[in-house]
C-alpha cells in the first residue's frame, strides 16, 4: 500500500487552535510484514497537500487536486495531476486538457477517485465559496483529456468527504457532507453505471 501527502494537526495552546501540517512525502506499507518504509523519490515533488485523491494505474500512482499551505494566501488549491512511477519512484507532472481550474469546474478537494477502463473517475468534492460538487469527471490516462459525464435521471446532491468504490462497472458512493440541511452529514448510497453511454444513477 502506497500513500502520499496528507496532514496532521497540532494544537497551539497560545491561540487555542489546531494547526494543519500538510505533507508531500510518500510511504509504503508492506502488506505481508506490515512494516512502513518512507520512499526516496526522484525529481520535483508535488506541493504539500491533503484531501487529494490517488489511484493506481499501470504501475504508477496518479494523484489529483487537494489543498495545502501557501506563501501568499491562507491556503492554496491544487488543480494538478502527478504520477509516481512505483518502480523508479520518479515523479512526473502531467499536462491535462483542459486545465482543471476554477472556471472549468474540475478543481476540487475532498472528492473521491477510482479507476475504470483506463479512466480516472472523480466525483463530488468541495471548492471554497460553498460549492459542493455533484459532478462526475473522467481523466483519460492515455491522452490526459478531461471529460464531464452527462448524467441522466436523478442524482445525489453535491457533497464532499464521501466514499466511493467500483463494483462491476458501477461507481457506488456513500455518505459525505452537504450544504443542504445546515451542512448535514449524509447517510445515502447511490450507484452510477459507468458501462453505457447513457450514464445514469440508480
Amino acid at each position: 500500500m502506497v500513500l502520499f501527502g496528507g496532514r496532521n494537526e497540532t494544537y497551539n495552546p497560545s491561540t487555542c487552535q489546531f494547526v494543519c501540517g500538510q505533507k508531500n512525502d510518500a510511504w509504503a506499507l508492506n502488506l505481508n510484514t506490515y512494516d512502513w518504509e518512507e520512499l526516496t523519490t526522484n525529481g520535483t515533488k508535488p506541493a504539500k497537500r491533503s484531501d487529494h485523491s490517488s489511484i493506481l494505474y499501470n504501475g504508477q500512482m496518479v494523484i489529483f487536486g487537494g489543498w495545502g499551505p501557501s506563501d501568499s494566501h491562507v491556503y492554496a488549491l491544487y488543480d494538478d495531476v502527478w504520477t509516481l512511477d512505483l518502480t523508479s519512484y520518479a515523479w512526473n507532472k502531467v499536462t491535462t486538457t483542459p486545465t482543471p481550474n476554477h472556471h472549468t469546474g474540475i478543481m476540487r478537494y475532498y472528492h473521491t477517485a477510482l479507476l475504470y477502463n483506463g479512466l480516472m473517475v472523480i466525483y463530488g468534492g468541495f471548492l471554497p465559496g460553498s460549492t459542493y460538487y455533484d459532478t462526475t469527471w473522467t481523466l483519460n490516462l492515455t491522452s490526459y483529456v478531461w471529460n464531464k459525464l452527462a448524467i441522466a435521471g436523478p442524482k445525489p446532491i453535491g457533497r464532499f468527504g464521501h466514499s466511493s468504490i467500483l463494483d462491476n462497472g458501477k461507481m457506488v458512493i456513500f455518505g459525505g457532507k452537504s450544504l443542504a440541511g445546515n451542512y448535514a452529514y449524509l447517510d445515502d448510497a447511490w450507484v452510477l453505471s459507468l458501462t453505457s453511454n447513457s450514464t445514469h444513477y440508480t
